[in-house]
């Protein structure tokens, strides 16, 4: 099926977005983009899709961190309308893509799930989290009385994988 259009005059204008210390380039693209409003300027800056991929994911988080700071002090309905729809994106994005951190997860559960997920398998742990595989085996296993973690191999796994350290420290 076939939507018909016809072309209508329209009137652009070019939007002044405030310059941000670090985001220059997304207020110098918005800037440069003729839109009939500030939502379609921001639409044509940086498109409301769905979210595929980290980069895309990055992306997103960078515009929503440039709107924060310039907008902080004035809220424009259109720029709130915009940032929710982007939000909802990215959640959906992390929601398919990313373990979400539980405090009902027992750290061994979570560590074996972040692995799974990313697929990565248990020997590219060692030596960089853990001194040896049975050292590993047996946290993710539970067995000889080794149920926790120290705070520096929390770290080292939180920085791999990207997630808060306290996720694979018991509380």
């Amino acid at each position: 099926m076939h939507i018909q259009s016809k072309k209508v005059p329209e009137q652009a204008y070019l939007y002044k977005f405030p310059d941000i210390l670090g985001f220059e380039e997304i207020s110098s693209t918005l800037n440069s983009i003729p839109a009939e409003n500030i939502f379609n300027a921001l639409l044509h800056g940086f498109a409301l899709k769905p979210i595929l991929d980290e980069k895309c994911s990055s992306e997103a988080e960078r515009m929503l961190e440039y709107l924060d700071r310039a907008f902080e002090t004035e809220k424009h309905p259109q720029i709130e309308y915009y940032s929710h729809i982007l939000i909802l994106l990215l959640e959906e994005y992390d929601h398919k893509h990313h373990i979400k951190a539980s405090s009902e997860i027992p750290p061994h559960e979570f560590l074996k799930a972040l692995l799974q997920e990313d697929k990565i398998s248990q020997k590219s742990l060692v030596p960089e989290c853990f001194r040896t595989e049975s050292q590993l085996s047996e946290f993710l296993h539970q067995k000889k009385g080794r149920s926790s973690l120290s705070y520096n191999q929390a770290t080292l796994l939180g920085a791999k994988f990207k997630v808060n350290p306290l996720n694979f420290l018991q509380t």
